[in-house]
């Protein structure tokens, strides 16, 4: 739909913790992708000044984070690093925005639990620093001015629940950020959540913030 809209869209792959890369490397990848394609704006007709970075899930928690820590050296690697990659507008649907108020619920699920300490690489109670540092919520810094956000998300996830966007939502507000959240009624983690209504309003979105 937004190809037909006139937009550039890029897919891109990151390492994962699933395959034993722990946080933050999907945070780098993830900005180096963003300065490849910054580096060739004139090969794939893209507005180097106009980036929109969507993610969902554990994408959505990504675009949170490239979003409040554009071009910050730490997760800046040496490929293309003479570009930015930092973004003008970020979407995010049903992602963690914090770790640590998950925290709990997860130790009571083993199952789960596994998956984040592969994703800290080692166990969690030892690991909170990092699980703070993945967290947007504990990124936004006072005053700090950040790229207008569109958060949106289904009040009925089992998986990710609501609240991880709706304290982010207020957070941003508070902060004096433009910051806009779409509530999903009774919308579960993906499958019923998409609508051809809910992509209208994430490409009015688009349409007038980038």
């Amino acid at each position: 739909g937004v190809c037909r809209m006139g937009y550039v869209v890029a897919t891109i792959t990151h390492r994962s913790f699933r395959n034993g890369h722990k946080a933050p490397a999907f945070l780098q990848d993830t900005k180096t992708a963003i300065r490849f394609l910054r580096k060739n704006a004139d090969k794939f007709n893209i507005d180097p000044d106009r980036v929109c970075f969507w993610g969902t899930s554990s994408g959505g928690n990504t675009a949170m984070l490239v979003a409040l820590t554009g071009d910050d050296p730490k997760y800046k690697t040496e490929e293309y690093a003479e570009y930015s990659d930092s973004v003008k507008i970020a979407i995010e649907c049903f992602g963690p925005s914090d770790f640590l108020r998950l925290f709990s619920k997860v130790i009571e699920m083993p199952e789960y639990a596994h998956g984040f300490e592969d994703f800290v690489g080692g166990k969690l109670s030892e690991h909170k620093d990092l699980l703070a540092e993945m967290s947007p919520l504990h990124r936004i810094e006072k005053g700090k001015k950040y790229p207008p956000m569109l958060l949106i998300h289904g009040d009925a996830d089992e998986l990710v629940p609501y609240e991880q966007s709706e304290i982010m939502f207020k957070a941003l507000i508070e902060n004096g950020n433009d910051a806009e959240m779409i509530r999903i009624t009774n919308a579960p983690h993906e499958d019923s959540f998409w609508s051809p209504a809910l992509h209208s309003e994430i490409a009015d979105f688009i349409k007038r913030k980038l």
